[in-house]
């Protein structure tokens, strides 16, 4: 795997742009840029190689961009791009349409055809871009591209999923093992291509495997949002998708849990960095319980005890005196779609110096 960061503050005022275009055209595709101030471009970009898809987060002032028919001729990676906003505005034109982007919203644009964009400044434009060849969608082309420079909204259900998953894959890049590469795109793919088969009424492009990894992704991120409700139960979540309490278990069977066996597990993962968060020292460890659905203290001391060998009062002693205590349980895997409150995208002066890659 291949983490790529460049924060242009660490460059002369001179290279800044070129540098910042050079890295951009390099990772998702050959288009012309221009910025509003060229001659001081603070900006930031961190780009995460999953094989042949690719994940950036980014942050930048106002830039002008667009794609041509010559550089098409030249070079097309025969790749589609989303860009989903998450602050300011911008507006990006193809096929004759045109999308409107505020944050909570995104759009695909292809590399086969000749595309336009601006980015506006609010102060910053900030964004997450994903790339991936077209030919990783079961969809095909001729229907993807109905859906270019169209405005989708990213804000609730299978999108907000997405979002949350590729804001968290690049907050985390660095923690990811290669081996995890091809699981972490597929995934990725499946979440997208979930999201588009509904845009499009076309659910039957979806196959079996990837309705169920975007249903498991649905769930992770439901269960998330609702682990401080004690209401929270196995029944309670598949109610809530419209599906058995027995699919819900089959559902979970492949990632070796159970519904109660995950929904404990996480709960005590959030306790767990309760527990050993200083800014939270003024709570008491009961307290803790109760905000992630433990009603009773003495099943939550059992329960922390058995899953990590202490009890809560020690691991919030060892922790916030400095010897904190390493490893999480193992969890449902769909969580990592909307799991912890994920980072935000880092922005000019958070990143390594340009051009660091691992």
């Amino acid at each position: 795997m291949l983490v790529t960061e460049l924060n242009t503050e660490t460059l002369p005022a001179k290279e800044r742009f070129a540098a910042w275009v050079e890295l951009a055209n390099q990772s998702f595709t050959p288009t012309w840029v221009h910025g509003d101030d060229e001659t001081d471009f603070r900006a930031s970009m961190r780009v995460l190689a999953l094989g042949d898809v690719l994940v950036a987060a980014l942050a930048h002032p106002s830039v002008r961009v667009h794609r041509t028919e010559r550089q098409i001729r030249a070079f097309d990676p025969g790749a589609y791009v989303l860009n989903l906003l998450l602050e300011g505005s911008a507006v990006l034109r193809q096929h004759g349409r045109e999308a409107t982007l505020r944050a909570g919203q995104c759009a695909l644009l292809s590399t086969s055809h000749p595309f336009q964009g601006q980015c506006r400044r609010s102060p910053d434009t900030v964004s997450l871009i994903l790339r991936f060849p077209r030919t990783r969608l079961p969809q095909s082309a001729q229907h993807i591209d109905r859906l270019t420079a169209v405005t989708i909204d990213v804000r609730h259900g299978l999108g907000a999923v997405l979002t949350t998953w590729l804001t968290s894959l690049t907050a985390r890049a660095r923690e990811l093992a290669p081996a995890d590469a091809p699981t972490l795109a597929q995934t990725t793919l499946d979440l997208l291509t979930a999201l588009l088969a509904t845009l499009l009424r076309a659910d039957a492009d979806l196959s079996p495997e990837a309705r169920r990894r975007a249903l498991r992704a649905r769930i992770g991120n439901h269960a998330e949002r609702h682990l401080g409700d004690p209401g929270l139960t196995p029944q309670a979540i598949a109610d809530a998708h419209h599906i058995s309490l027995s699919h819900l278990h089959h559902l979970l069977a492949a990632e070796d849990t159970t519904p109660a066996a995950w929904i404990r597990r996480r709960r005590l993962e959030r306790c767990r960095q309760d527990l050993a968060n200083p800014h939270l020292r003024h709570l008491t460890i009961a307290a803790i319980g109760r905000r992630w659905g433990f009603a009773s203290n003495a099943h939550f001391s059992r329960a922390f005890r058995s899953v990590y060998g202490t009890t809560p009062s020690d691991h919030r002693h060892t922790a916030l005196t400095g010897n904190g205590m390493e490893g999480s349980p193992a969890g449902f895997s769909a969580g990592a779609a909307g799991g912890a409150p994920s980072p935000r995208p880092f922005r000019p002066g958070s990143s390594r110096p340009a051009g660091n890659r691992s």
